[in-house]
């Protein structure tokens, strides 16, 4: 009896092809990542600092570990979002392409200032507490989650509104034309 399956040729699922695909789109679409994600930071950056100076905030230690925060977690949002929206979004037609980074940009954005925050709390966090349980652990973690979803709404947030909408729309519409134009 003669094996049939040795005959013919492999091809390879619907899911292998699918995840090959992404990541070769992500792979083209690195270098624009980073020049974006660094564009987006620095605009972000300038309306924080604008936002401080506009309340009346003193420019102390605490403002500069703000501005720092805000900079590298919009340069972190920034260079996700144009990733994943690239994977995602970047065959479709030109407003799907806007509403998909504008999506990916607003929670990368938010995502990527938490996410610094996050570390930097439970660094300090690790430092006074050592020798934790996993349960003291775990607990911790939850706190400070809670802590720095609640310090980003009250004191983040409004200092990039209303000006923090600009960087979005901007990147949005830079996606949409470049995505149109070449492949991410």
């Amino acid at each position: 009896m003669v094996d049939q399956t040795a005959s013919q040729p492999y091809r390879p699922s619907r899911t292998y092809r699918l995840i090959a695909t992404s990541l070769v789109r992500a792979r083209g679409a690195l270098a624009h990542a980073a020049a974006f994600g660094l564009v987006h930071a620095t605009l972000v950056t300038l309306i924080t600092i604008h936002g401080i100076g506009a309340r009346d905030m003193a420019f102390g230690s605490r403002s500069m570990e703000l501005i720092s925060t805000f900079a590298l977690g919009s340069a972190l949002g920034g260079f996700a979002a144009w990733i994943v929206a690239a994977v995602v979004v970047a065959a479709r037609p030109v407003t799907a392409r806007f509403a998909g980074m504008l999506l990916a940009l607003s929670v990368g954005t938010a995502g990527g200032i938490a996410t610094i925050y996050f570390v930097a709390f439970t660094s300090y966090f690790q430092n006074v507490h050592e020798g934790m349980s996993l349960l003291q652990y775990v607990v911790g973690f939850v706190f400070a989650t809670a802590s720095v979803a609640y310090t980003f709404a009250a004191s983040g947030a409004p200092l990039l509104m209303p000006w923090g909408v600009v960087p979005l729309i901007g990147g949005a519409a830079a996606f949409a034309h470049l995505a149109g134009s070449r492949s991410g």
